[in-house]
């Protein structure tokens, strides 16, 4: 994920236009991230993971992410979405964090 945040990978223009729409379109639709949707292949998962391992990475990803939204120091930009304010950044992770547990009937 670091990857898509820090910008080392640009996608083609065509995919940043698509993404720039989506994220306002996931904005005034408000129905989620849809199912089976493609993904880089950076963040597929390849091996099996330890579920108390994955848990606890988890909370201290989430907790990572409330302190840097409090310093106010969330990036405000992302490589595939281009400008993102902090309100984007948390509704973008609502969204997101929404879709895998659903995925995982969670």
């Amino acid at each position: 994920m670091q990857v898509l945040v820090t910008g080392q990978r640009k996608p083609w223009k065509i995919i940043y236009l698509i993404g720039v729409s989506a994220k306002y379109e996931l904005r005034l639709a408000l129905n989620g991230i849809p199912k089976n949707m493609p993904t880089f292949s950076e963040v597929i998962a390849k091996d099996k993971y330890n579920v108390v391992e994955s848990k606890q990475y988890f909370v201290d990803t989430i907790q990572e992410y409330l302190l840097t939204f409090q310093a106010g120091t969330l990036p405000d930009s992302h490589v595939l979405f281009g400008e993102i304010t902090q309100e984007d950044w948390g509704f973008m992770e609502f969204l997101h964090l929404d879709h895998h547990l659903k995925q995982f009937k969670i």
